[in-house]
């Protein structure tokens, strides 16, 4: 009896033992796996920040490494990669998936706690947050939320620990989770990511931390980690701060009307009316053209001409009857303001909304038999909505085609802003004929009459898009328009340099911007434009939006409750805070 008892309390004791090393092993590799992971998602947010700082997509993950490289001299190496293929390793749907490319994140390759390398899917693809090819444009701001699913919430990235192989046999109840059958081998070259990872509905974009019954049947042993957007745009926001200052806000300032074809100087520069950031309680940006009248909202970045990077704020009857830009036909006039010609008329009445169009003849009596006529002229009209978007003049647009016996001088064409309810530019276009045919010779001086005619043709095209709205991916501010960043940058101008300002001169008019600031107790009270980088929400709110607070944070400390949220012309800049403030400011121009 006393042997059975020593045999029996052995016999616990090694059960006990082995169960409690079992638990401990699985601990120790639960804490190692762990510790890799979090490693491993620290040199893809590092290498993200490396790249934004010149990146024409600032955010961007990298691909995944193609199953093709592994076991080659590119192994750990993210695709793109032209040697191996040009596509992001794409399982279903959007998602790529595949091992985590270590040489690329500049680390060993990173191991989980029974020897498999990590593995890593992201979204691919112009809606997702990595190249899927070399030529996709994606667009990532602070607005972007995640593409896959993990647990109901969204993410952009996941990183697995593979573990040890399963040989998967799901329950009714674990197939509908989306547990498929399969007997993991590790043996076949290149890997199939599903005798790795399991249970993720890959053409859902789904993943998940646990399955359903999976303590009692076994189908389900990845460990994982996640990158959320907001921890990717919180790692670039100082680099996006920086790039706006250096390449997006000269560029700003380029785009007022300042020149002497506008009528203007650089210290009476005139800024196109804010797109409106809401109508009627929504988030309401019209295609981004400028509302007449508005002095703070979205920039007006509407443009002529429809491509992937202009897609939802451009044109679409851009050269039609229908163009946003084009000639009120009633306002075209011509006249003669000088010359020796006693006659003038003018037919204009073959215009178009797309090209003025106006036939000149004129004469006059008893003129030298050289023909010694000429004609000074002065074509107008106005075209509508110029004030609403950037646009630039091109001078040595029009034209003014003489007959064969004449020629032209002094050609010169220039345009002013119009306060008025189309927020018009009135085009004039001068120029002179001289010569012209003699008729009715009366002596060896003189003709009893020379006559003269000529064309002139002003085409809607001599406005034309300020390169800041459709840049091509070699100019220095690409990377602002491709990721859309202007949803988050709000702008405001004092309202005597917009179009309707009478003498576009803030001091004299007394409407200039002032921004307190929390660091200083100097007020700058002589700005006449600026622009406020809003970042990401801190509220976890989904943008765009039509709630401006989730958008531009509140100062305390100053009279007004919401001084930058409020629509008058003082603005608060507080001190940076990670979590509490992130608006950045920008004067563009001031006296």
């Amino acid at each position: 009896m006393a042997l059975l008892a020593v045999l029996a309390l052995g016999a616990s004791w090694w059960l006990v033992s082995a169960l409690a090393t079992a638990r401990n092993r699985t601990s120790l590799e639960l804490a190692q796996n762990a510790r890799v992971l979090a490693e491993a998602k620290q040199a893809v947010l590092g290498w993200v920040v490396e790249q934004a700082m010149t990146d024409n997509y600032p955010g961007r993950l990298p691909c995944p490494e193609p199953s093709a490289h592994v076991g080659t001299a590119n192994e750990g190496v993210a695709a793109p990669y032209a040697a191996t293929g040009t596509t992001c390793s794409v399982a279903a749907g959007t998602v790529g998936i595949g091992r985590l490319p270590w040489k690329t994140l500049g680390t060993d390759m990173l191991r989980d706690a029974v020897g498999e390398p990590l593995w890593y899917a992201v979204t691919v693809g112009s809606t997702g947050w990595a190249l899927q090819t070399s030529a996709t444009v994606l667009s990532i701001n602070s607005n972007k939320t995640g593409g896959l699913t993990f647990d109901g919430g969204t993410v952009v990235a996941v990183i697995i620990a593979p573990g040890r192989p399963l040989n998967i046999n799901p329950t009714a109840a674990q197939a509908a989770a989306g547990c498929t059958a399969r007997t993991q081998s590790r043996s076949a070259t290149p890997p199939d990511y599903r005798d790795y990872v399991e249970c993720h509905n890959l053409a859902g974009n789904a993943f998940v931390r646990t399955v359903v019954s999976n303590a009692t049947q076994r189908v389900f042993n990845d460990q994982l980690v996640t990158i959320t957007a907001q921890e990717v745009v919180t790692a670039i926001e100082n680099i996006i701060h920086k790039r706006i200052r250096a390449s997006v806000v000269p560029q700003l300032q380029a785009v007022a009307y300042t020149g002497a074809e506008w009528g203007l100087t650089a210290l009476t520069p005139v800024f196109p009316y804010m797109a409106r950031f809401q109508n009627a309680g929504t988030f309401n940006p019209d295609t981004y053209q400028g509302n007449v009248g508005t002095s703070q909202g979205l920039l007006p970045v509407h443009a002529q001409t429809c491509n992937s990077l202009t897609t939802g704020r451009c044109d679409t009857n851009f050269n039609t009857a229908s163009a946003f830009v084009q000639w009120t036909t009633a306002s075209i006039t011509a006249v003669q303001t000088a010359g020796t010609a006693t006659t003038f008329t003018a037919d204009c009445t073959s215009s178009t909304v797309l090209l003025v169009r106006c036939t000149i003849n004129y004469s006059q009596v008893l003129c030298l038999l050289t023909c010694g006529i000429n004609s000074t002229f002065r074509v107008r009209a106005d075209a509508r909505y110029v004030g609403r978007t950037f646009k630039t003049l091109n001078t040595a647009g029009a034209s003014a085609t003489p007959n064969a016996t004449a020629y032209t001088s002094g050609l010169s064409l220039s345009a002013a802003l119009q306060n008025d309810a189309n927020a018009s530019a009135r085009v004039t276009y001068t120029g002179t004929f001289n010569g012209g045919s003699a008729t009715g010779i009366c002596g060896f001086l003189i003709a009893l009459l020379c006559s003269g005619s000529g064309t002139v043709t002003i085409p809607i095209a001599v406005f034309q898009d300020h390169a800041f709205l459709n840049p091509t991916s070699a100019d220095s501010w690409y990377w602002f328009m491709a990721n859309k960043w202007y949803e988050v940058s709000y702008f405001s101008v004092a309202a005597s340099h917009l179009p309707s300002g009478a003498t576009h001169n803030c001091t004299s008019a007394g409407d200039c911007i002032a921004l307190a600031s929390a660091a200083a107790p100097n007020v700058a009270s002589n700005i006449s434009s600026m622009v406020v980088f809003a970042g990401r929400s801190l509220t976890n709110t989904s943008r765009p939006n039509s709630t401006l607070s989730d958008f531009l944070e509140d100062v305390s400390g100053y009279a007004s409750p919401a001084p930058n949220r409020d629509g008058d012309r003082n603005f608060a800049e507080g001190t940076y805070a990670r979590k509490t403030y992130n608006d950045r400011f920008y004067t563009l121009t001031n006296y």
